[in-house]
């Protein structure tokens, strides 16, 4: 049985991850009092124990004898968090709530495009299409003397094969189901293996901006060590020097000096090395959770037409309805994304300014 809190403070992070997790994993929670609670894990959880009592602020500790608390690092934390991204690897949704019939939608694509003069537009019915966004988490790992971890994400338009900028309106919850709310036909794209590299090569530039910063820090941290290290070593050299000379001085057998100050001389070697390996930064990327979006947009074909010319050129269009945008178009030559058209010839097709020039 789930009891409610009785509370309306703001949870701990922690607190409301176990509260939303738990019952999804096929476990139960009950809350004792404010920050304490009863957990009835899941069998794939279970150790020495089916119900752990477990406290989110650690002054109510000593008033719950064998309570764990629950904070980052500790093994119970660890193992919800594992197991709740071992869940999650991959997931699907659907985006509902968008405005399929926009008031003048022929209208906003005209203003959209940048169209030479005396070019007219006529349009087919747009259609609603589910487009699929592939949204990719990366773990990325630096290990040199500490080891740190940080997440990095990268979304693909399958369809447009493009980077998509807006996640954090495209993960909206209020918008975003498990189930579609009304079937629509998937649009052709690329496959999730050709969006997986797209959105490895944009988080590798960004991994390896974070890891160039790292290795800067890294080594000025390194060579303040090492000048300490020197520093220290130099004097016990310096001792041993002169313990040598005063036992020249009395004559006395000099080896026990000498190698003491061999073995000095050793040891600063080894420090020095070990030192400068464990500044040397490696870094490890590895794919974390992928989500696909299908999204509906609208898809219109519009005939592009000029007088001195013989037959009409197609353009596929389509309307972004979450951000109220046409998407751009792909330049057939330069591959650029474009909103101005030109035609350079009276059957060459079109292209973008930049390739009309080039081909005066």
């Amino acid at each position: 049985m789930v009891i409610p809190m009785t509370d309306t403070t703001s949870h701990h992070p922690i607190e409301h991850f176990i509260r939303q997790y738990l019952p999804e994993a096929g476990g139960v929670w009950e809350c004792v009092e404010p920050q304490v609670y009863d957990l009835l894990l899941p069998e794939t959880l279970q150790e020495d124990q089916d119900v752990a009592r477990v406290v989110f602020d650690p002054e109510a500790l000593p008033e719950h004898p064998g309570s764990q608390f629950m904070t980052l690092g500790t093994p119970l934390v660890d193992r919800l968090l594992e197991d709740a991204r071992r869940r999650g690897r991959y997931a699907g949704g659907y985006v509902h709530g968008l405005n399929l019939h926009p008031y003048g939608l022929e209208q906003r694509i005209r203003r959209s495009l940048d169209l030479p003069p005396k070019v007219s537009l006529a349009f087919t019915p747009p259609q609603p299409v589910h487009v699929t966004i592939a949204v990719f988490w990366f773990e990325a790992t630096f290990i040199s003397d500490q080891k740190e971890q940080a997440v990095f994400h990268a979304a693909v338009d399958l369809h447009q094969l493009r980077h998509v900028r807006h996640l954090e309106r495209l993960l909206e919850e209020a918008t975003l189901s498990d189930q579609p709310v009304q079937q629509l036909d998937s649009s052709e794209g690329a496959s999730l293996t050709t969006g997986y590299r797209m959105a490895r090569e944009q988080v590798t530039a960004t991994v390896a901006a974070a890891a160039n910063l790292r290795r800067r820090e890294l080594a000025e941290r390194t060579e303040r060590q090492l000048q300490r290290m020197a520093h220290y070593y130099r004097d016990l050299l310096a001792e041993a020097d002169a313990r040598l000379i005063r036992a020249n001085q009395k004559q006395q057998d000099p080896v026990k000096e000498f190698n003491r100050r061999r073995n000095i001389e050793r040891e600063r070697d080894i420090r020095l090395a070990e030192a400068r390996k464990k500044a040397a930064l490696r870094v490890q990327l590895r794919l974390s959770n992928l989500l696909t979006v299908h999204q509906p947009k609208l898809r219109t074909t519009a005939h592009l037409a000029r007088p001195a010319s013989s037959e009409p050129i197609e353009l596929h269009l389509t309307w972004d309805p979450l951000l109220e945008v046409l998407e751009p178009l792909d330049c057939p030559r330069c591959a650029h994304p474009v909103f101005a058209l030109r035609l350079p010839g009276r059957d060459a097709g079109w292209c973008c300014p930049t390739c009309a020039v080039l081909t005066q």
